[in-house]
């Protein structure tokens, strides 16, 4: 699986961060990316375990209003995915 990465067709709104696993550095999304993404996910969905992970990672320091500002980018995102599932 070398090589292989997963993509977002919209690209994201942050630069990824960088990881070590196992000798290998890989591309892993920022905190901001998975706030902004957990935002547009309650749109879709209210669970309470997105909102256990929002307040995680605010109380780890993510920009609320930032975070909100991007959701809408990360919602056409997940818009455009759940079309396709519908296919």
């Amino acid at each position: 699986m070398s090589g292989d990465k997963l993509t977002e067709p919209f690209g994201s709104i942050a630069t990824p961060d960088r990881a070590v696993v196992d000798g290998s550095t890989i591309a892993v999304d920022s905190r901001h990316e998975i706030l902004a993404s957990k935002l547009a996910t309650l749109l879709a969905r209210s669970e309470i375990r997105d909102l256990a992970d929002v307040k995680a990672l605010l109380d780890a320091g993510g920009d609320l209003e930032s975070a909100l500002r991007d959701a809408p980018m990360k919602d056409a995102a997940n818009h455009a995915l759940r079309a396709a599932r519908r296919r």
